[in-house]
């Protein structure tokens, strides 16, 4: 039984009696002559070169046929998380650095070493935006970064923006941000006044929502070649502040005269800035890309929610599974509209993609791939570690600042919280950080929460 939904028979689901044995290559070459020139903006042009992707699809069946990535223009990738969407910027990254480009890669989970030269952000790369930016530049992209994450209760307050001023005035020498929240913490345990004190606490978690030691200093790399960023041990917050801080710094000293590639492999959504406010560095690097000569590419979990400026700029679409209804229901739309299909035949094929399998819409034609496999070298993390906050939580919860650094580097936060929600003691205790018998963290199981800002209640 076959189940094809290009929208040809009144029936989706038929059955063939079996006379002659059809291998994969001679199946794929027969539905290539049943549908041979039914849907021409499904036919690829593989003409003048490019470098090879995956093949196309018809249907469920992978055909015997190349699809060919040709670059120019902007790229974005969307669908959910382990969709294929990494897999595909290596393959992306890879055919740039054949043709001699310079490529940045902000890879997000640390899957992404073997493309190119790593630096791991906070380790041996660092930004310090103060160094190149005005505190009030500075002071806009954390707020829209604050208002993203929190809604309106991440919008600065006259006190808060205020007593951030005030410090900043104290500081003498060098600003960072550690700097900054170390000055914030001092006004507030000298300040009588409880207005400024309630003003600091707020600006404190603003700012701490951000925080990470890749903040506080510059490095000067060579960025030529393929360029990896390893980001992974970044919370999500941090990671987005980055990428906007990098881009700030790339658009103002990057030298127009060489080719950049900015790939990103989870662009966090910027839906939520408030449209009065400074606009998102991604828009205007879009708005004028071609005069600083970036070209983006960019993968993201949604479409819609992006800004229009960064939804108008690709000229290479990849559309990978979707979960959420509104997403599907609008990219089927847009695919139906590119290729004449029939809407439904679409969103049932979009819903039913598997992994590695994805839609490809350029200006000439659409068509759905099986990406190419390309082997990705998954390294270790190298696990970053906030010596301040170690020292302080350590105090706070009367524990040796080696022994609450040494499990720091065994135990992530995700394999903590895992824990947690099962409520296993055991696993808990061969790091010393709970009492199987008595079913509770110990005073290091509640000092490696407070490190990591989890909860516990």
């Amino acid at each position: 039984m076959y189940y094809f939904s290009e929208g040809f028979f009144p029936r989706h689901m038929f059955n063939l009696k079996l006379k002659y044995e059809f291998s994969e290559v001679l199946f794929g070459a027969l539905l290539e002559k049943v549908f041979e020139g039914s849907y021409p903006s499904q036919m690829i042009d593989s003409a003048g070169g490019g470098a090879v992707i995956g093949n196309r699809m018809i249907g469920d069946v992978v055909a015997d046929e190349y699809v060919f990535f040709k670059p120019g223009g902007h790229v974005l990738m969307v669908g959910k998380t382990g969709s294929g969407k990494t897999t595909l910027l290596a393959n992306l990254v890879d055919c740039y650095r054949k043709m001699g480009f310079n490529v940045v890669v902000l890879d997000s989970f640390g899957e992404l070493a073997s493309l190119g030269r790593e630096v791991v952000a906070g380790v041996d790369f660092f930004v310090n935006p103060f160094e190149f930016m005005k505190p009030e530049e500075v002071l806009d992209i954390i707020e829209k970064a604050s208002v993203l994450f929190l809604g309106e209760k991440g919008v600065f307050s006259y006190m808060v923006r205020d007593v951030i001023v005030k410090a900043l005035n104290r500081i003498e020498g060098n600003v960072s941000l550690g700097r900054l929240i170390g000055e914030l913490e001092k006004m507030r345990s000298s300040e009588a006044r409880e207005d400024v004190k309630s003003g600091c606490d707020a600006a404190i978690r603003r700012l701490r929502l951000f925080y990470h030691p890749v903040f506080e200093k510059t490095s000067r790399p060579d960025m030529k070649g393929v360029f990896v960023i390893n980001l992974s041990d970044m919370n999500s917050s941090a990671r987005f502040f980055f990428s906007h801080i990098l881009m700030e710094l790339l658009y103002r000293v990057w030298d127009p005269r060489e080719p950049l590639v900015l790939a990103i492999d989870e662009l966090m959504p910027v839906e939520y800035v408030r449209e009065d406010r400074v606009p998102s560095i991604v828009e205007e690097i879009a708005k004028c890309a071609r005069k600083l000569n970036i070209v983006f590419v960019l993968g993201n979990q949604e479409y819609r929610t992006l800004p229009l400026a960064v939804r108008n700029m690709p000229e290479h679409l990849f559309v990978f599974r979707i979960i959420d209804v509104k997403e599907l229901e609008y990219l089927s739309k847009l695919i139906s509209g590119v290729t004449g299909r029939n809407y439904q035949d679409v969103y049932r094929e979009l819903s039913m993609l598997r992994e590695g399998e994805c839609y490809y819409i350029t200006k000439n034609y659409a068509t759905k791939v099986k990406v190419k496999y390309y082997p990705l070298a998954r390294v270790k993390r190298r696990t970053v570690v906030d010596e301040k906050k170690l020292e302080a939580v350590a105090r706070e919860h009367r524990v040796s600042v080696e022994r609450l650094r040494r499990v720091v580097s065994v135990v992530s936060r995700e394999d903590f919280l895992e824990a947690l929600r099962r409520k296993d003691y055991g696993w808990l205790a061969k790091y010393n950080l709970a009492h199987v018998s008595r079913g509770k963290l110990s005073r290091l199981g509640e000092g490696l929460a407070a490190y990591y800002s989890i909860d516990l209640n």
